[in-house]
């Protein structure tokens, strides 16, 4: 299919060759090349593997598992350290240059927000402000001298529109003549409409072209279909922001759904229209799609198989793929504006010459030119109205944001506390010389810590936001944050207890012990064959509820009981078993039988 497609494109194109076919050399020989090194790089991995007696196999379905453990569920308690931390602390630094005229704060006193800290002298900056409100006056009464002027002028273009239409009614012009206009502009619009419709059906298999090598490249990179994908880029693709990934391949979808409908319509010039609106609206749908795959790239990080140097080069790709697409969005807007506009524009002309006819059969027309001409004349002069008006505005506009900016540098010479909090740290004297992004002072708010601590996995799901946690055995804290992610090289997951730290019963960067006691179910009511597990890891229907185990290197599909749910987490009462390997990422799509690759057990 793919090579008819670029048949009907070389077969549509023949004609414009000499003058159009060579520009697009430019986006199709980069493209090559990047195909050819992709392919390239992917027979020099596939080699190594074969080498090295690690042979991919494609047909594996990657998962993470958990491992069911009813030591785990019996443990009613938690025990580890953390670190305490402010919750605040911000560096004050100025945004101008400056000499230090006048400081009004010292180390260890406490500042409210918004409080003054320092105050800075620069005479250049308040020069500045004094030219600027000059120039901003001046703009101001320019431009009421121009509304001034050209209201005058259009009052003399009037009178000349009047004096035009008193004297219609002297002279004649040859009817036959403006019959040949008439029929000789019928002719040429025929054409013209012909070589329009012709050019767009051209332009729209080139922007079909356009779609599905973005298309490509956006499935080459995040894999939403077939089993190619970007070497070494899966495991960290969008690891910052999971969600990023399904929202690409959603818009992908619907790109290639669009493409694929398009690709089956035979386009011709009786139906260019309707087609062109489609592909206008597939070209917004790819740019979505590019989009969301650039905010995929930005969630990505490098790993050891997958290089920054990589990384970069696909975001500059991207980059580059995102201007394409909006370049043709730009094309196919205009060649589409060109084709509903034509039957306006055609009718106007020919609207146009029937009244230079009937003008003609009055003999009035060189009574009517020569009011058309006064006509021209006064829409010439409202015209210059509008753009000297547009102008003066403009200088206005200008001086109003010249005086803005300086207004802006003369407040930055006053340097104000961002938070309430106590000063930590002190970095200028009196009289010094301040420059931009040079820091003031440290503002640090130690009434709320936050005590860090990391949990592995399989504590992570025992514990929930709001929680509390006692602190030293003696302070009792709540559980305020869970990152949504472990940490990739320690495979623990941070959390963050809120204390209220009022009194200062703990010291910033000091280390103390943390208990998380954990509910009954967890401990003297715990049954044995009843688990919580993630709630992604449980498929419910209206016929039966479903888990996917791992077992002898395949996914089998087992039938829960569930109960009750609890936050991302839900209640397991029969049909599992301590130590069972439940898959919890991967899972969707599975039917059961499938060969596995488990990338990620955890206890």
């Amino acid at each position: 299919m793919e090579n008819d497609f670029l048949k009907q494109i070389q077969s549509q194109s023949s004609a414009m060759i000499n003058g159009k076919w060579y520009k697009n050399l430019k986006i199709i020989i980069p493209l090559a090349i990047i195909i050819i090194a992709g392919g390239v790089y992917a027979t020099k991995n596939f080699t190594k593997g074969d080498v090295a007696g690690e042979a991919i196999n494609n047909s594996f379905k990657e998962v993470e598992t958990v491992i069911l453990d009813s030591a785990t569920q019996n443990s009613n308690e938690i025990k580890t350290s953390g670190i305490v931390k402010a919750d605040t602390k911000v560096d004050v630094v100025a945004l101008t240059n400056g000499t230090a005229s006048n400081i009004f704060f010292s180390t260890g006193e406490e500042v409210s927000v918004g409080q003054i800290l320092v105050n800075l002298y620069d005479s250049v900056v308040l020069t500045n402000l004094n030219n600027a409100q000059i120039g901003y006056n001046n703009s101001q009464q320019s431009l009421s001298s121009v509304k001034r002027t050209t209201e005058e002028n259009i009052k003399q273009a009037e009178i000349g529109v009047r004096n035009a239409a008193e004297n219609i009614k002297s002279a004649e012009i040859s009817l036959q003549s403006a019959e040949d206009s008439l029929k000789n502009t019928k002719i040429i619009q025929t054409k013209n409409t012909a070589d329009i419709k012709d050019n767009a059906v051209v332009s729209f298999y080139n922007h079909l072209n356009t779609v599905n090598n973005t298309l490509n490249q956006v499935n080459y990179l995040i894999k939403v279909e077939g089993i190619s994908q970007l070497a070494g880029i899966s495991a960290t693709l969008g690891v910052k922001d999971v969600s990023s990934i399904d929202k690409a391949k959603n818009s992908y979808r619907i790109a290639k759904n669009s493409y694929d409908n398009l690709l089956k319509k035979d386009v011709n010039i009786n139906n260019i229209l309707s087609i062109m609106k489609e592909v206008v609206s597939l070209l917004n749908e790819t740019n979505i799609t590019v989009g969301n795959t650039i905010t995929v790239l930005n969630n990505t990080i490098s790993s050891s198989e997958f290089s920054d140097s990589a990384l970069m080069t696909q975001r500059s790709s991207f980059a580059n793929i995102s201007s394409t697409i909006a370049s043709s969005q730009n094309s196919a807007n205009m060649t589409l504006q060109s084709l509903q506009n034509i039957s306006i524009t055609n009718q106007r002309e020919l609207d146009a010459l029937k009244n230079n006819i009937t003008q003609a059969k009055n003999q009035v027309i060189l009574a009517n030119t020569a009011h058309d001409n006064a006509i021209a004349g006064l829409n010439n002069v409202k015209q210059g109205k509008e753009q000297q008006i547009i102008s003066a505005q403009t200088g206005l506009d200008g001086a109003h944001g010249q005086l803005s900016i300086v207004q802006s540098q003369v407040g930055n010479l006053t340097i104000t506390a961002p938070i309430s909090g106590t000063i930590t740290q002190k970095y200028v004297e009196l009289g010094a010389e301040i420059s931009p992004g040079q820091k003031i002072a440290e503002i640090s708010r130690t009434n709320l810590v936050k005590i860090e601590i990391n949990l592995t996995s399989a504590d992570i799901y025992r514990v929930q936001i709001s929680q509390k946690a006692m602190i030293n055995g003696m302070f009792e804290g709540i559980i305020s944050h869970i990152d949504p992610s472990a940490d990739p090289m320690t495979k623990k997951v941070k959390i963050e207890i809120a204390f209220d730290n009022i009194n200062k019963d703990l010291i910033t960067e000091t280390f103390v012990d943390i208990s998380i006691p954990v509910d009954g179910r967890n401990g003297s009511d715990f049954i044995e064959g009843k688990f919580f597990i993630p709630l992604k890891a449980v498929t419910i229907t209206q016929t039966e509820n479903y888990v996917f185990l791992a077992k002898d290197g395949r996914a089998v599909k087992t039938a829960v009981e569930i109960g009750e749910s609890e936050g991302d987490k839900i209640e397991i009462i029969a049909g599992v078993n301590s130590g069972d390997e439940i898959i919890i990422e991967g899972n969707r799509g599975l039917e059961g039988g499938e060969e596995l690759k488990v990338v990620n057990s955890k206890l």
